[in-house]
């Protein structure tokens, strides 16, 4: 399914409680929707790029979009008063009958983006005592940069952006100091100053997390504006509001990383987890990662990753020199689009997805692949030379070999390899110690052996056909079984491969 310009206005309106999108918003939805239909981006990126719609870049007014509407009552009510508003709550602070003074009102059409968050923080600071005697008992104690970093980990948190880009955010907040008390001062000179600057410094940095889309804040925004925009149900709701950090608990990470360091991973379909780092880290990758949907971006150089969990982890590594041990039971995917000597040990039980790219400038590729216990698929693209399949962890496929008359095998269970060209290898368990490699016509194995029989893989099935595209491996692994693999595509380079030492090269 992709989403017409129709349904984007739709889900839009939706998230923006009622408020349709104005000329230069329903161009950018138009844009948005062809960007969908032509596969440029995915059906949950275009429901995400129509909630957030960023505010004019020089601070002007611009249209009511969600981000300067809806996301202001949920983000500040959420953080002042611990609860966002229920949905008749939000309704009365954005756009409801009776409300004189709404997000919609003649009162707020003058308000750019940043001056809604500063208004509705004062607000509830100034007019509701509850409010103002929690924050005050919090925040009303420490000095100015405490409440700062007490602050910025509450809404945004270092562990999603990495322990620097925290340190530099913090500092760029601290220092705007005397911007806040002026704004304190013009703004609301009846409320105790010191409650007012800091009021005003949660308020941008609630502003600031929900435009850059991180932290936690912004993640339960995410899923807040997608459930409102399709109707779907909102976990939590009470009477008293709904808590968006607990109802929404998805994370997507955005952490450089600093050394040796665990992530947890927690990104719901729709976001993109992005690991970076400058080289030589440890990581260890736990829960999973994605939601299925999305990928982890690993950048960087000579880094260690360990996956222990997860059901469906996506991970895309860029730079060169990984080595990204899977031990997860789950369907993974692994993408190296266009990395060097990088080592994907897919030993876990899940069944894997590998797919390595091939270099842009003619060089080898010289990936290692480890298949593990699970039905696992690896594709290579053309022009990544040198890659190593290492077969020593596939278990049996027969119990004993196949008939000579049997015509074909189901392949459905089988490893399947695509992509491999000359100059790739093949390493069969060392227990086999094979030192023979034949054309087989026909589909059974022999002890001591390896058998290239060539056919065509079609339905889960492997038929032998002379006159086939494919390959079938199939060699006894040294303890007493037979293995098989599926090499799609592999018929021709089948022809001149040969085996030293239990390593077949084509």
């Amino acid at each position: 399914m992709t989403y017409s310009v129709s349904q984007l206005e739709a889900l839009f309106t939706n998230a923006n409680e009622g408020f349709g999108p104005d000329a230069s918003v329903q161009s950018a939805l138009a844009a948005l929707a062809q960007q969908d239909l032509a596969g440029a981006i995915s059906d949950a990126q275009a429901l995400t790029n129509a909630l957030h719609i960023a505010p004019p870049a020089d601070g002007s007014i611009g249209p009511n979009t969600p981000e300067n509407t809806t996301d202001v009552a949920l983000t500040v009510y959420q953080f002042f008063t611990g609860l966002a508003p229920t949905l008749a709550g939000l309704d009365f602070l954005v756009n409801g009958g009776g409300n004189p003074n709404d997000l919609d009102s003649a009162y707020y059409a003058g308000f750019n983006q940043a001056n809604r968050y500063y208004n509705f923080a004062l607000n509830l600071v100034s007019g509701n005592q509850a409010v103002a005697t929690s924050f005050a008992s919090t925040y009303g104690k420490v000095t100015f940069d405490q409440a700062v970093n007490a602050a910025y980990e509450a809404i945004v948190g270092t562990p999603n952006v990495g322990q620097a880009q925290a340190q530099a955010a913090i500092a760029a907040v601290e220092a705007q100091q005397p911007y806040f008390e002026q704004v304190a001062a013009e703004r609301a000179p009846n409320v105790n100053q010191d409650l007012a600057t800091k009021a005003i410094m949660v308020a941008y940095i609630l502003e600031e997390g929900v435009k850059a889309d991180v932290g936690y804040y912004a993640s339960a925004i995410d899923q807040f504006g997608t459930e409102l925009a399709t109707g779907a149900a909102i976990p939590g709701e009470t009477e008293g509001g709904v808590n968006i950090l607990t109802g929404q608990p998805y994370m997507p990470l955005n952490v450089a990383l600093v050394g040796g360091e665990t992530v947890q991973g927690f990104a719901s379909p729709g976001f993109t987890d992005v690991i970076t780092g400058g080289g030589g880290h440890f990581v260890e990758a736990i829960g999973t990662i994605n939601g299925g949907n999305t990928d982890v971006n690993f950048g960087g150089a000579n880094d260690d990753v360990f996956i222990y969990s997860g059901t469906h982890n996506e991970i895309t590594v860029t730079g060169t020199g990984f080595m990204i041990y899977d031990y997860s039971s789950g369907a993974d995917t692994i993408n190296v689009p266009n990395d060097y000597y990088s080592f994907l040990y897919a030993v876990g039980p899940g069944d894997f997805t590998i797919n390595v790219g091939g270099t842009s400038d003619g060089e080898y590729g010289d990936d290692t692949i480890q298949l593990g216990t699970g039905l696992d698929t690896v594709s290579i693209a053309a022009g990544d030379q040198h890659v190593s399949i290492d077969l020593g962890h596939v278990p049996v496929s027969f119990a004993a070999p196949t008939t000579l008359a049997q015509a074909s095998v189901d392949a459905s269970k089988l490893d399947v390899i695509s992509g491999l060209g000359a100059s790739d290898y093949i390493f069969l368990p060392t227990a086999a110690a094979h030192d023979t490699l034949h054309l087989a016509s026909n589909l059974a194995g022999v002890s001591g052996e390896a058998l290239l029989a060539t056919g065509t893989l079609a339905g889960g099935v492997f038929t032998l056909d002379a006159t086939g595209h494919d390959a079938l491996l199939t060699y006894d692994n040294g303890a007493g079984g037979f293995v098989s693999v599926v090499l799609a595509g592999a018929a021709n380079e089948a022809a001149h491969a040969s085996i030293s030492s239990g390593v077949v090269t084509f």
